[in-house]
């Protein structure tokens, strides 16, 4: 069994607006898995997440709850890295294949499990090609 993601998909870069809230980029709507990559210098860090709605959980991180730990956490990030002159840009996978043997069958991303086997893949993708992830374990 292996799962095949489509390619990553860049849709643009995160900017500060003018009331020091996170501009996000259109991500386009409906169900996926994003990465952000925060570059500051030479160094770089990627954050990979899911969602039903890629678009809805990126205003979840630019308007951030207290109660919504990871939202916070990220928000934070992002900013110290654009407001120190870094750049985050944002991707996103929308399709992905379960492939076993020789038949697949296309996984349908609408449903969590088939995000959450795509992240969890693509996370150690990103680890394996030596990327310092800061997903929390």
């Amino acid at each position: 069994m292996r799962i095949e993601p489509g390619l990553w998909a860049e849709v643009g870069e995160i900017h500060l607006g003018p009331n020091g809230k996170l501009l996000m980029p259109d991500s386009g709507t409906g169900p996926g898995i994003y990465r952000f990559r925060l570059t500051r210098g030479s160094a770089a860090t990627v954050y990979i997440g899911e969602s039903e709605d890629v678009s809805r959980r990126f205003g979840q991180y630019r308007n951030a709850e207290p109660s919504q730990r990871t939202n916070v956490r990220m928000n934070k990030l992002i900013r110290e890295c654009v407001a120190a002159g870094g750049v985050v840009k944002v991707a996103v996978v929308a399709e992905a294949v379960l492939r076993v043997g020789e038949s697949h069958e296309p996984l349908d991303l609408g449903r969590r499990t088939s995000r959450l086997l795509v992240e969890e893949h693509l996370l150690d993708e990103a680890r394996q090609a030596g990327e310092t992830v800061v997903n929390l374990s």
